[in-house]
């Protein structure tokens, strides 16, 4: 009876360690995975002059990070239309896509030898310069 009065006594102890060590554990986890940038612009169903796009994300605050940029007329990706790194979050391709067409972009974290999941991809449209003002 008295080593179960005992383990009633300290078992709350016993709560606080295990769940410390569940916060330490889950803290080192989060540190390994690089966040998932988020886009920003240009926001779905944007029109944009073909010879100057500019795509920006939310900046991730880590040191040395990078960014991978990828654009393709298919949402699945599998033929690239642009493909590159940068080192600050946001882009601009220095490329003319065609006109009157959709694209999607993706961006994702790189850190070292760490890649985030690549982000929700968005679209815009590609115009005529000229059309803006139509």
């Amino acid at each position: 009876m008295k080593e179960n009065n005992e383990l009633k006594r300290i078992w709350p102890l016993y709560l606080v360690i295990i769940v410390y060590i569940l916060y330490l554990f889950s803290n080192i986890i989060q540190e390994d995975i690089l966040k998932i940038p988020i886009l920003v612009l240009p926001e779905n169903g944007d029109k944009l002059p073909n010879d100057k796009i500019a795509l920006i994300w939310n900046e991730m605050k880590y040191e040395n990070i990078s960014y991978e940029v990828q654009i393709s007329e298919t949402r699945n990706f599998k033929n690239l239309t642009y493909y590159q790194s940068s080192p600050i979050y946001a882009y601009y391709p220095g490329i003319s896509l065609d006109i009157n067409k959709k694209y999607y972009w993706r961006v994702r974290s790189v850190l070292d030898d760490k890649k985030s999941p690549w982000s929700y991809p968005h679209y815009f449209y590609t115009i005529e310069l000229r059309d803006i003002a139509n």
